[in-house]
This record gives structure tokens, C-alpha cells and sequence, in this order.
């Protein structure tokens, strides 16, 4: 409510001497006052060619502040050697059925691809022989 209070006196909408006695005070009030008569004075074009905004100190109080976080300690686990797996016996009895599954996959994507390509090419012929108008 304060900033919308101190955007109307600096309009020149409102006096309020509660509010000049807080902005005398408030070294908070003082800075939205500063920024807001920046942001006229910029809207307006009655700023100087560069302004030198230094944030720097800013960013770097923000960086000290952020919280340092650790890397999760990584649990080394045991990976079978690229020859072992396939002396495992749960490969062993599947290499086979995944080789056939992955077979009957391929031809029923081709197949699928067929039947689509073939209806759609149809669909196409008949369409265009047919008038776009219903006919009454």
C-alpha cells in the first residue's frame, strides 16, 4: 500500500505529510523513491546517454550467501565384464526368444507399413474422382 501511496504523491496526486515524514525516515521508502523517479525519468528520455548501474556488489553477496552443496559420494557397484554377460544364464535363455520377438516385430511394422501405404494410395483415387458438393 505504501508504494502505491508513494507512486500517487510522486505524480502529484496526493500530499500526504505521514507519508513525506516516512520517506524522510525509511531508507527503504527512499530507494523505491530513487528507483521509481529513475523509471519516469527513463520512460520520459530525461536520463543521461549511460547509466552506470553497478550490481556487482550485489551479485557477489548473493554468490556468498548461496549454499555450498556436496556431491553425493558415488556407491561403486560391481558391472559384469562386457564376455561375462553373456555367459549368464538368464541370457542365455533369452538371446533366442528375444531374437525371434524382435523378428516378428519387424515384419509386423513393415507389414502395418504396407497396409496403411496401400489403403491410403486407394482412399486418394476414390476421392478424387468423387464431386466435393453433395449432390441434391
Amino acid at each position: 500500500m505504501q508504494k502505491e501511496q508513494l507512486s500517487a504523491l510522486m505524480d502529484g496526486e496526493t500530499l500526504d505529510s505521514e507519508l513525506l515524514n516516512e520517506l524522510a525516515h525509511n531508507p527503504e521508502m527512499q530507494k523505491t523513491w530513487e528507483s521509481y523517479h529513475l523509471i519516469r525519468d527513463s520512460m520520459r528520455g530525461d536520463t543521461p546517454e549511460v547509466l552506470h548501474f553497478d550490481i556487482s556488489s550485489r551479485v557477489m553477496a548473493a554468490i556468498e550467501e548461496e549454499p555450498v552443496r556436496q556431491p553425493a559420494t558415488l556407491i561403486p557397484e560391481a558391472q559384469p565384464a562386457p564376455h561375462q554377460w553373456q555367459k549368464m544364464p538368464f541370457w542365455q535363455k533369452v538371446r533366442p526368444w528375444a531374437a525371434q520377438l524382435t523378428q516378428m516385430g519387424v515384419a509386423a511394422c513393415v507389414s502395418l507399413a504396407v497396409i496403411v501405404g496401400v489403403q491410403h494410395y486407394n482412399g486418394q483415387s476414390e476421392t478424387s474422382q468423387q464431386p466435393e458438393t453433395p449432390g441434391i
